[in-house]
């Protein structure tokens, strides 16, 4: 009956370390199909990469659970045992890892706010170049480079102009002048709704990534013999409030003394 138990438990875990360690494979390899092409100073493969790391960390993080699992079914499976040892290092690693993607994805979020938030304003620029150039247009040649500056603009008709130059440039103002304003307030509102977005999703990605940083923490201090991360933490909250029950007995101590006749 013990020799069946022990053969049992040895298949429940040798699945278990294959299903773990496919898990793990999958996500490197999810990961690097992300990363490429390398662009690594290009905020766009910056945010691409920390979404692939944080969306799919469940993979690696539920197979070393597995692989927990499958140590646990097994103690005597010595291979698995020393992969277990490293496989903790790197969750204490991956821990740091998904804490720094915390200010790495707010920096590449804002320089892509800025790239776009560029292309606005030079939109806009052309327009106002374009404004500039055709109140100083003064014949008929110059009236055609200033409308040339003018993105999407129909082009003047070919040959004389029938209608005076200065009658010309008026129209051309009314048009552009309102344009340009409204085009002013849509840059202004895309920026303020792409800052809404932006802190939504900042804040969001920021708690996912801590979760999941304090899980491989947890992983990576959960060995055999080893104090839990979660009980450092408990010892760290509970020591300031241990140390102020000590001192409010103290106190109360002191006051029944001198109360003392």
């Amino acid at each position: 009956m013990l020799i069946q138990k022990q053969s049992t438990s040895r298949e429940a875990a040798i699945v278990l370390q294959g299903a773990g360690f496919a898990l793990i494979v999958a996500y490197a390899i999810t990961v690097l199909s992300a990363a490429y092409p390398l662009a690594i100073m290009q905020p766009g493969w910056m945010l691409r990469v920390c979404n692939s790391l944080r969306e799919t960390a469940a993979l690696p993080l539920l197979g070393a659970s597995l692989l927990v699992i499958a140590q646990q079914c097994d103690s005597d499976m010595q291979p698995l045992a020393r992969r277990m040892v490293l496989i903790r290092r790197v969750a204490l690693w991956a821990s740091v890892g998904f804490l720094l993607l915390i200010p790495l994805q707010i920096y590449a979020g804002m320089q892509l706010n800025q790239g776009r938030a560029d292309l606005e304003n030079r939109q806009r620029r052309e327009i106002e170049r374009a404004g500039f150039a055709i109140q100083r247009a003064s014949d008929e040649a110059s009236l055609r480079q200033a409308l040339a500056l003018l993105p999407g603009s129909p082009p003047l008709p070919n040959g004389s102009l029938d209608v005076p130059l200065a009658q010309i440039k008026k129209n051309l103002m009314e048009q552009i002048t309102p344009l340009s304003r409204r085009l002013e307030v849509a840059i202004a509102d895309a920026r303020r709704q792409r800052l809404e977005r932006s802190l939504q999703g900042w804040l969001r990605d920021a708690l996912v990534a801590g979760a999941y940083g304090l899980a491989f923490a947890v992983l990576g201090q959960s060995g055999p013999g080893q104090t839990s991360f979660l009980a450092h933490l408990g010892r760290g909250w509970r020591r300031p409030l241990v140390g102020l029950g000590r001192r409010r007995q103290g106190r109360e101590q002191r006051r029944g003394l001198m109360g003392r006749p």
